[in-house]
């Protein structure tokens, strides 16, 4: 997962899309060390679909990745 992350390389694309079960890994299984260097500031909209979205699991994310610079508005 963290080389997909890095695979972006400096420029953080302003939006993605993802099943809600991506958005819960990334929240809860991926370790602190893989996220090191990570800029999310750039990342404008998190689209989430193909399933059942959980609440939870995107605040989860905001949460987890705010430090990163990403803004859950």
């Amino acid at each position: 997962m963290s080389s997909g992350v890095r695979a972006t390389g400096a420029s953080v694309p302003p939006l993605s899309a993802a099943p809600n079960f991506a958005y819960e890994i990334c929240a809860t299984k991926l370790d602190e060390r893989d996220l090191e260097g990570l800029d999310l500031s750039s990342w404008r909209w998190a689209f989430n679909g193909a399933e059942p979205v959980s609440p939870e699991t995107m605040e989860r994310f905001a949460a987890r990745f705010a430090p990163y610079g990403l803004d859950p508005r």
